[in-house]
């Protein structure tokens, strides 16, 4: 299926933002890829509306086949109806307290444990992650953020 992965770092020059460096990946349904970075003029702005485009359906998509039991895969991270996988690591739904994403890092914090206890993927290689956060936060019903 269509997938858009985002990459923004913010270089630091003694602790000071020196701007942002954007890169987005774009794959069609044939898996020919298109990468859009700083080269285009306002190249986040154009990404958020290729975002926008095609997130609908591909969320209805999703939604739809996670409720058939299906098991999802973006990337690094899978869902299905038991929970969650992200890397190898499997937590069920009851397990997982949240979801957060901090300087670029996906972290699924477990309700029992300590901060090392749950496990993290960067957000660049989550491809189509709106969608994914969408289905935790509307179809499972656990928080995202």
């Amino acid at each position: 299926s269509v997938s858009l992965t985002g990459a923004v770092t913010r270089p630091l020059s003694s602790g000071i933002s020196t701007g942002a460096a954007h890169v987005y990946t774009l794959i069609n349904h044939q898996k020919q890829q298109l990468v859009l970075n700083d080269a285009i003029s306002r190249v986040e702005e154009l990404a958020l509306l290729i975002q926008e485009a095609i997130t609908p359906s591909l969320y209805d998509q999703a939604r739809h086949q996670f409720n058939a039991g299906q098991r999802l895969v973006f990337g690094p991270v899978a869902i299905s109806k038991a929970g969650m996988e992200v890397g190898k690591k499997p937590y069920a739904w009851e397990e997982v307290r949240q979801i957060t994403i901090r300087r670029g890092i996906l972290k699924v914090s477990k309700k029992e444990g300590n901060w090392f206890s749950g496990a993290t993927a960067p957000v660049s290689i989550i491809p189509n992650l709106n969608v994914l956060l969408n289905i935790i936060h509307q179809v499972v019903g656990l928080r995202t953020g």
